[in-house]
């Protein structure tokens, strides 16, 4: 349901970006920007993973396993 609102949001005001909805993502190496509550074993499967933005408060769901290769916390 969030994601849809998102995919409307991006087509409408930056309509010269994809934006995926999982499980829709299309090539994983495409993608390079995730947006997530918790991406547990999804960001593994994303080789060209640049960044993930947190929707959630805090930032535990992101200090795992699956994040560790692209994580950098700033605060």
């Amino acid at each position: 349901m969030r994601g849809a609102q998102w995919a409307t949001l991006f087509a409408q005001r930056a309509p010269e970006l994809q934006f995926r909805v999982w499980p829709d993502i299309g090539d994983p190496a495409a993608v390079r920007y995730l947006v997530a509550w918790n991406p547990g074993d999804l960001a593994r499967t994303l080789p060209n993973l640049e960044a993930v933005f947190s929707v959630g408060a805090g930032v535990d769901q992101l200090v795992s396993r699956a994040c560790a290769r692209i994580c950098r916390l700033c605060a």
